[in-house]
């Protein structure tokens, strides 16, 4: 079977950069990367990554999502105009209070993260539409979801992104071409440093001394625990978009960070928005303390976790099953706590092993697991349900790591 043709934009760096590289280095070479960005000077980093993969599985074309002509210009270099796989990854942060913010800073913004967006829907889906296949994934984030305090614009154009591309996935399934959302929460890369060290060298004079205090004192201090407790690094997000690509039925949303599954949720449980508010409120104005004690001992659950104990066997097996008749699914992937058997059954992820464990004797009533809660199916009592894991892969939903409830000390 030929490579599909993937087109990736925003490749000098982060997701872009590693996504361009994961599949241009695709063992099985299932993929032909044309990596593109709007400055082609900037391209050494990706070069450098792709070593041998460069000029084989891999090209680098400049592309500019804001320029129509520029676009059209790399779209017409490809033979036939053919790409199997759009990737839109392009895209500009914001953050900080409304009142410091210039309309032309918010404008600029809107046009690279949507409009950019739009730009290159519009001429690649009616060569996809002629062929009767494609697929379009979007690079969005967990803020397409639900809107953060201080990132007002920002989520304003992820929205925006999320709006769109929901009209258009039913019209595009017609002409079976696939639309997928990938949601990423906070990941560390160079765009992100960035914009937190411009946030703290910023002025904001042109708003109130309280509101700069809680986005200086409060906002940027918390920002950076969530970076450091629940970051995901961009190639993590490659090798989820990776699987959204494989996929035989891609999903149309994909969040990448299970541990906003349940904001998520949350916010789906209640129309009018109030459970949203009210938790967010609290979090930031009244639990403050709590929120970074939590996001601290997340942040060494996740260094403890990437430990991997000495009784746990080498290749312990990792199986998928349903509740309701008990039957076996295809293998998934390992998981961050993997040594355990995953059910799933009434909405609810619990785990039993498939055979006793060696090492810590007996459980006990207590995880080591922050948030953790009971699981209620029969598939093994005392066993607990972490609030993180990955995706099946196979677009069916989240698979949410599981650990036994063993006592640490």
């Amino acid at each position: 079977m030929a490579p599909k043709t993937v087109l990736i934009t925003g490749c000098s760096s982060g997701i872009g950069l590693a996504l361009a590289v994961r599949l241009a280095r695709d063992k099985q070479r299932r993929f032909r990367v044309i990596a593109t960005m709007r400055n082609v000077g900037r391209s050494g980093a990706l070069a450098a990554a792709a070593g041998p993969a460069l000029g084989r599985t891999l090209e680098i074309k400049q592309l500019d999502v804001c320029d129509e002509d520029s676009i059209r210009a790399c779209l017409n270099s490809i033979p036939g105009r053919h790409i199997d796989v759009l990737v839109s990854n392009a895209g500009v942060g914001m953050a900080g209070p409304l009142e410091c913010q210039s309309l032309a800073a918010m404008q600029s913004l809107m046009d690279t993260n949507f409009f950019g967006l739009v730009r290159l829907v519009k001429e690649v889906l009616p060569d996809m539409k002629r062929r009767r296949g494609g697929h379009i994934v979007v690079i969005s984030s967990i803020m397409g979801l639900q809107g953060i305090v201080f990132n007002d614009i920002y989520a304003a154009s992820k929205f925006a992104v999320e709006g769109f591309c929901e009209s258009l996935v039913v019209q595009a399934l017609r002409f079976n071409v696939a639309i997928s959302l990938v949601e990423p929460g906070p990941v560390t890369t160079e765009f992100e440093m960035k914009l937190y060290e411009e946030a703290k060298r910023a002025d904001y004079s042109r708003t109130d001394p309280e509101t700069a205090d809680i986005f200086t004192n409060l906002y940027l201090r918390n920002s950076r625990d969530v970076f450091a407790s629940l970051g995901q690094t961009p190639e993590d997000i490659a090798e989820h978009t990776l699987r959204v690509i494989e996929a035989a039925r891609p999903p149309f949303r994909h969040q990448t960070n299970v541990a906003y599954t349940p904001m998520a949720a949350l916010k789906h449980a209640d129309p009018s928005g109030a459970l949203m508010t009210d938790a967010f409120y609290k979090l930031v104005f009244k639990y403050d303390a709590v929120l970074r004690l939590s996001l601290r001992a997340i942040r060494l659950l996740r260094w403890k976790a990437q430990k991997k104990p000495s009784w746990l066997p080498p290749r312990f097996p990792l199986q998928l099953r349903r509740s309701q008749g008990h039957r076996t699914a295809s293998p998934v992937p390992r998981m961050e706590g993997a040594g355990m058997q995953v059910w799933r059954g009434c909405g609810v992820l619990s785990v039993a092993p498939p055979k006793p464990l060696p090492g810590p004797p007996a459980p006990c009533a207590r995880s080591w697991m922050a948030a953790a809660a009971p699981c209620t199916s029969s598939c093994g009592s005392g066993w607990l349900q972490a609030p993180w894991g990955q995706d099946d892969g196979g677009g069916r939903g989240n698979i949410f790591a599981l650990s036994p409830p063993f006592c640490t000390g």
